[in-house]
């Protein structure tokens, strides 16, 4: 027994509980430790996987294994015009970096060019906003929805509704007045 603990603590003999690393075409499986991943060159998914490289690797691999992605910096939600890589870069271990639909992009760059440009009311005059007047510069999936300012006016509507009682109507008839019938009640004597 204390020969298989000294032999576990210097890597004589291999632990049958811990399973291998998973090495497949220079990539590790999540489950290496974190000391690893330090060393290692990351690319998350949008879904949240990340993949794992010993070495540095090109962009136009990474794009060539996900057709339609592109490889970006992780500024990529702030500085969407800035933060993608070209193919002829390498990808450096230590780094991480993010894998991400050409269709995100696209919205991305859309949102944040709107983000900064402000029509000034003619055809072809935009004006630029200086960086500390756009209210949030991070965006989240929540932003792709429903804009906070929409958000906050649907919430005061419906406080503001759910706070009226309902008004009545009266209804009238082709314009009238209020007036009803009544009749007097007779008692029939009987002969």
């Amino acid at each position: 027994m204390i020969k298989g603990c000294i032999g576990l603590l210097f890597g004589l003999e291999k632990d049958s509980r811990t399973p291998p690393k998973q090495v497949k075409d220079g990539s590790f499986s999540i489950g290496s430790s974190q000391k690893s991943r330090e060393f290692c060159v990351r690319v998350v998914h949008a879904g949240g996987k990340e993949d794992l490289y010993e070495k540095p690797v090109s962009v136009s691999q990474i794009m060539k294994r996900y057709p339609g992605m592109i490889v970006a910096w992780p500024e990529i939600f702030k500085n969407p015009h800035e933060a993608v890589l070209s193919s002829s870069e390498l990808l450096l271990p230590g780094r991480k970096y993010y894998l991400v639909p050409v269709t995100t992009l696209k919205k991305l760059k859309k949102k944040h060019s709107s983000k900064k440009k402000k029509s000034t009311g003619k055809k072809g005059q935009t004006q630029t906003v200086p960086p500390d007047e756009s209210d949030d510069s991070v965006c989240s999936a929540k932003d792709y929805y429903v804009s906070k300012e929409k958000w906050s006016r649907f919430l005061v509507k419906k406080h503001i509704r759910s706070n009226k009682s309902p008004v009545v109507k009266s209804k009238s008839w082709r314009g009238g007045s209020d007036w009803e019938p009544s009749l007097t009640s007779i008692q029939e004597l009987s002969p």
